[in-house]
């Protein structure tokens, strides 16, 4: 790790620290996670080029990788939401982060396309919260409220 993700991650801990115990952790990534899900349908691409759907009710509400992987995604998206936060370009990462993924775990069309929208959305989630001081809780748009889409969304 390079100092400035050590530095980055240490902030963004800080951020979730302020959001409360494990617990309140474990629920901000659940809904962060739960978001992502139900953003992601419609809106993701495929392969194909036309918007994914899932086949059934229960994968519409299933996510498809595990609890701890959605926690890395998190974690990572955290970093980059620094980098947005400061201005930085942060497209190079995102995509690198995209190539390691794909490479790594051998994912799904669904797969691939939910780990996108996990972390464009908690990208998003952690620019604003570095926005808002950097020791503000975490505060997670109502999905009525999100207006904006998570990036690689389709227009």
């Amino acid at each position: 790790m390079t100092g400035r993700t050590i530095i980055a991650l240490a902030v963004f801990l800080t951020l979730v620290a302020s959001a409360g115990g494990a617990e309140d952790r474990k629920a901000i990534f659940a809904e962060l996670s739960r978001i992502a899900i139900e953003k992601m349908w419609g809106n993701a691409v495929g392969l194909d080029g036309k918007p994914l759907q899932p086949k059934n009710d229960k994968e519409r509400t299933t996510i498809p990788i595990t609890p701890e992987h959605a926690e890395y995604v998190i974690l990572s998206a955290a970093v980059v939401g620094q980098a947005m936060w400061c201005g930085l370009d942060w497209n190079a990462d995102y995509l690198r982060y995209m190539q390691i993924e794909r490479k790594r775990h051998s994912p799904t069309t669904t797969q691939v396309a939910y780990i996108g929208f996990l972390f464009g959305l908690s990208q998003q989630q952690f620019a604003k919260a570095f926005a808002m001081g950097g020791n503000a809780q975490i505060r997670i748009a109502q999905r009525s409220s999100m207006t904006s889409k998570p990036w690689g969304a389709s227009e």
